[in-house]
């Protein structure tokens, strides 16, 4: 996010996490100020100058950048960062392969699409009661799985052909336009913006973005 953190105040001696974003460089440097100890888990390329930044000039700053070849997101960091002797719980891991697009030709690549979208379409419909308890109970309880699979496969596929059909119909107004000397897919993104942008990089394949 460019907006700033407003309420330093209310860092002043406290332990921080920031996860999975990071603020401008400005203001991540007032935080490491403030804060008694501040911990930065970011897998965007974007933020990596900043958290180098962090790491050289503030002792008080634990910085973890997360490598998206290695389907490191923010979900998965703060797992790891939470629980460094406990495996990644398979929900963690599918939506990780999502955030980080490292799902395509894997097996369970079907099943990683599913979810991201079950879970996207609890969201963007402020929470479907059954897909939330099928998900909750498949991330708390493991050793059910076989027995859980079958509802979340269920619910989720149908999230995932309602995204297909929405991502298909934003896609058909996308255009190439040029901007800042690099050809750019413009396009109205208002669902499923990262699967979106992927699909519009596969019908326009000489777009630079």
């Amino acid at each position: 996010t460019n907006e700033p953190y407003r309420n330093l105040a209310a860092l002043e001696g406290k332990r921080v996490a920031v996860v999975d974003f990071s603020f401008d460089a400005d203001t991540m440097r007032d935080m490491a100020e403030k804060a008694e100890h501040l911990t930065v888990l970011d897998h965007h390329k974007s933020a990596e100058p900043t958290l180098r930044m962090l790491q050289r000039e503030y002792p008080n700053c634990h910085v973890v950048y997360g490598e998206n070849s290695k389907c490191e997101s923010g979900a998965a960091l703060a797992f790891k960062h939470m629980h460094p002797n406990d495996p990644l719980p398979y929900l963690i891991e599918a939506v990780a392969r999502r955030d980080t697009w490292n799902f395509v030709g894997h097996a369970d690549e079907y099943d990683v699409r599913a979810i991201a979208a079950g879970l996207a379409h609890m969201r963007e419909t402020k929470g479907d009661k059954h897909l939330a308890l099928a998900i909750t109970h498949f991330l708390l309880f493991p050793d059910d799985r076989p027995q859980v699979d079958a509802r979340v496969s269920t619910l989720s596929n149908t999230a995932l052909e309602v995204a297909r059909g929405q991502i298909q119909r934003e896609l058909e107004g996308s255009s190439v336009s040029t901007w800042m000397d690099r050809k750019c897919v413009i396009l109205n993104a208002k669902h499923h913006v990262s699967d979106l942008g992927h699909a519009a990089l596969e019908k326009h394949p000489d777009a630079d973005y």
